[in-house]
């Protein structure tokens, strides 16, 4: 922001014009030191022009003559404040920054470096000491509970972010105040980005390298493991090194909580206890658990602590091979696969399904013969989802 631009919002905020102003003097303060020190001094330079004055209607008020006035009378003002306001200035100045950036501990104990304290500094490692939680106000009204032994850091705003929570271990749950920037919570194993909601993210220690995220409000992404995950209210999800299942869904019993596999070869089913709120996707889609059919493969995901679903994937099956003949206008490519006896066959894409090459999209026209490919069918064995390209290459003679 220019200096005449935040000149225009000190101006208007002296004079009382409103409120339409206080958005941008407040991004501005959060933003920038130099504004907090230019809004300290022109605080201090308006007590001492009134003081100056024999009474209220003496001062100008007039925007434009606001400035003359405060030109014209600087050399007074300064004699001023060093006289009698220099200790009050240099009090200001320091404090200014924090009253931005403000975090205040209204429950429980807070280290930093060791030391108790109560109003926590922006980017400095914190500990929440003793048996119980600790609940501090973030500056931007939102709140933090977290429990005992956890470490932390307090960044608040951050470019666009308004605010940004480093959790490095243990467990906090977030009311997030309804604003329409963004609210992060940064973790070894990802980060949560929010705007409104009530969550709880847990950070296991280094032998366990998981993040697990509840969400008792409103949504949450979580950018994990190469991916944006959603998560809405009454789901949670287990991130990291996660105990994972995979076979044929032969049954779901939604009164009971249970769903059943058949894994491998062998005709053995086995149960698994499900979460009420477990998250459900098919084809990439989220999806509810009577969306899913007897005889689609499915994976899960268990939580750890429990040993309960708490995500269910269904997808079709993928194919690996070399690329054959690719037809652009008829929209079909040719796949040879298979390793004792290869057999090609021919996929016909749909306007929707995605060509990636090296993760990036790309068109049918992209495609050569005798790329490594892997074609991710949908769960009717049949719908092309995607076709995915690495860097490989291969001749005709040679099998996957």
């Amino acid at each position: 922001m220019s200096d005449r631009q935040l000149d225009d919002l000190l101006d208007e905020h002296l004079d009382g014009e409103g409120s339409a102003h206080l958005p941008g003097l407040t991004n501005a303060l959060r933003a920038e030191a130099a504004a907090r020190r230019r809004f300290v001094d022109a605080m201090l330079m308006e007590v001492q022009l009134y003081r100056c004055c024999a009474s209220a209607e003496a001062m100008p008020r007039a925007v434009g003559r606001r400035r003359w006035v405060r030109a014209s009378l600087v050399p007074l003002a300064a004699v001023v404040l060093i006289a009698v306001g220099a200790g009050i200035w240099l009090r200001l100045a320091r404090q200014a920054p924090d009253d931005v950036q403000r975090f205040r501990v209204t429950e429980g104990s807070v280290t930093v470096e060791g030391r108790p304290m109560r109003e926590i500094p922006p980017g400095r490692p914190m500990r929440v000491g003793g048996e119980q939680p600790a609940t501090i106000t973030l500056s931007d009204g939102s709140s933090a509970r977290l429990s005992a032994g956890s470490i932390a850091v307090l960044h608040g705003a951050v470019g666009e972010v308004r605010q940004v929570v480093e959790l490095r271990l243990g467990s906090g749950e977030f009311v997030v105040s309804a604003e329409p920037r963004q609210f992060r919570v940064d973790t070894p194993r990802g980060s949560i980005t929010v705007v409104g909601t009530r969550f709880t993210a847990t950070v296991g220690a280094k032998e366990d390298r998981s993040l697990r995220v509840a969400v008792a409000a409103g949504r949450v992404e979580v950018a994990a493991g190469g991916r944006i995950h959603v998560l809405s209210a009454g789901q949670r999800r287990t991130f990291g090194e996660v105990r994972r299942v995979a076979g044929v869904l032969r049954h779901v019993d939604r009164g009971r909580g249970i769903i059943r596999l058949a894994q491998g070869d062998t005709p053995n089913e086995s149960d698994y206890r499900l979460l009420s709120e477990a998250q459900v996707v098919v084809d990439g889609r989220a999806a509810e658990l009577g969306d899913l059919s007897e005889g689609w493969r499915v994976s899960l995901e268990l939580s750890p602590e429990q040993d309960v679903v708490e995500y269910i994937e269904a997808t079709g099956p993928r194919i690996s091979g070399v690329l054959g003949e690719v037809e652009k206008d008829a929209g079909t490519v040719a796949v040879r696969h298979g390793q004792e006896q290869p057999t090609a066959r021919v996929f016909r894409l749909t306007p929707q399904s995605a060509v990636l090459i090296d993760g990036r999209p790309a068109g049918l026209g992209d495609l050569r013969p005798g790329m490594l490919v892997q074609v991710q069918l949908a769960v009717d064995g049949l719908t092309v989802l995607s076709v995915q390209v690495g860097n490989d290459r291969r001749g005709e003679g040679q099998r996957p």
